[in-house]
């Protein structure tokens, strides 16, 4: 670099808590206002500096000055933003906000399909933002993405495509499996350990035998499903692999055992993943899927007969993990699809111990979020009907007759899917109740 740009790169690092003015007049001063290419670069180091130091705020504002000055200085330089949206998409993700983070990952990806003729540039961006997609429940527009990867990777000539190739089939895999398309899914998985064993990646393939696991527990093989999660459990002891991956086995094997009605072996299971992840991780998405499942074997246990001497205890129990999953994912998720059903139980939670005014509280919280990501489904007209139904204990008509209705609205659209004409009916004989109650007499047909 040449001594002015150093220096320019020097000076402007050690003014970046002065006005942007300032910074104006510095580039002024030294001759290089009109070198837009360096300004930027300097901009996105400031920007760098201010995201290792935390400071998330002032970096996004840097970035953000980087990107205008590409828009209205370089207008015809379009593939030099890609670089510019990835670095706001990744720091949108360290503030946590996904969407916007996906917003810019897209806008990269759209410029590369653009203006890029080198499809295999494209690649990154269609596997990280599939990635997302699937991890966001999106799986129709994941599958779009991967299999559009797979398309330009048909012509792999190197280690590194055919890695990639393996991260796609995984991925494909586990959409198929969550859409239940078994046959897909195993012939994903398939593909993608043949990659994997060509190539040695012991690690990943431990990984594959538990995609195997988790399907054939989907399929109710809960022999095979205990054969692919211990094998995946030897690779990763064999490889010495760190407390991380042992959590994982130990935690799928506490689901299996969860299946199989052996709770006393799935809180074991479960409570060595834990062990595991307390050395090696501080708040993660995984310890939350593990209280999670503890959660629901001690509900499981709330409603086993024979366990009715511990029943105070294992409703205790129950609260206080799903309570732990709340404050976890409030951290790190909190507009996820497991927030939303966690808010839920303890919504029932709350309602079968006549704490109603609790129960209303988690209630609300899960709509909250339903009404923005998940929009008309059968779920929240659950809460819905949920909410009603306290507000008719509270006697409050008005509020019960609202939501009464709310809740048939949208039953009504999946009465063909996922709702039964027997509990349309039942809906429609509470809001007639309701009715009846109300010296309003709000309209409904």
């Amino acid at each position: 670099m040449p001594v002015k740009s150093r220096l320019f790169v020097s000076q402007t690092k050690n003014v970046m808590h002065r006005e942007l003015a300032n910074l104006f007049a510095l580039l002024k001063s030294i001759g290089l206002f009109s070198n837009y290419p360096l300004i930027i670069k300097t901009y996105i180091e400031i920007a760098e500096v201010y995201q290792k130091n935390n400071a998330y705020g002032k970096a996004l504002h840097y970035y953000k000055l980087a990107l205008r000055f590409q828009d209205k200085y370089l207008p015809n330089n379009p593939i030099q933003k890609v670089g510019l949206f990835s670095l706001l998409g990744d720091l949108y993700f360290l503030q946590k906000d996904k969407d916007l983070g996906l917003d810019c990952y897209l806008n990269a990806l759209t410029l590369l399909r653009k203006y890029d003729p080198n499809k295999n540039n494209h690649i990154e961006y269609l596997l990280k933002i599939g990635r997302l997609y699937y991890n966001n429940n999106k799986m129709g527009k994941a599958l779009l993405l991967f299999h559009e990867a797979l398309q330009i990777l048909t012509s792999c000539k190197n280690k590194q495509d055919f890695l990639y190739i393996a991260i796609a089939y995984d991925f494909l895999g586990k959409i198929y499996l969550a859409m239940h398309d078994f046959k897909h899914a195993n012939y994903y998985f398939v593909k993608c350990l043949e990659i994997q064993t060509e190539f040695k990646l012991f690690a990943e393939i431990a990984d594959t035998y538990d995609n195997f696991g988790d399907l054939a527990l989907l399929e109710n093989k809960l022999t095979a499903a205990s054969i692919n999660y211990n094998f995946a459990l030897d690779i990763r002891k064999g490889l010495n692999l760190s407390s991380a991956f042992l959590a994982k086995s130990y935690h799928n094997l506490g689901k299996l055992c969860k299946a199989n009605k052996e709770f006393e072996k799935a809180i074991t299971n479960l409570n060595l993943a834990l062990k595991f992840m307390n050395t090696s991780s501080a708040f993660s998405l995984e310890l939350a899927l593990t209280y999670r499942e503890l959660a629901d074997v001690y509900y499981a246990l709330t409603q086993d007969k024979s366990q009715q001497s511990l029943l105070t205890r294992t409703h205790r129990l129950h609260f206080s993990y799903l309570k732990k999953v709340i404050f976890i994912l409030n951290l790190i998720d909190p507009k996820g699809d497991l927030i939303i059903e966690c808010f839920q139980e303890m919504g029932i939670y709350y309602k079968s111990y006549n704490l109603l005014q609790e129960s209303l509280k988690n209630f609300l919280k899960a709509i909250n979020y339903q009404e923005i990501n998940m929009r008309d489904s059968p779920k929240l007209a659950n809460n819905y009907e949920h909410i009603a139904d306290i507000y008719v204990e509270q006697k409050r008509t008005s509020l019960a007759l609202k939501y009464y209705i709310r809740a048939y609205d949208i039953k009504k659209i999946f009465v063909a899917e996922n709702v039964t004409t027997v509990e349309l009916k039942q809906l429609e004989t509470k809001i007639h109740q309701q009715q009846a109650n109300n010296s309003t007499k709000a309209y409904f047909i």
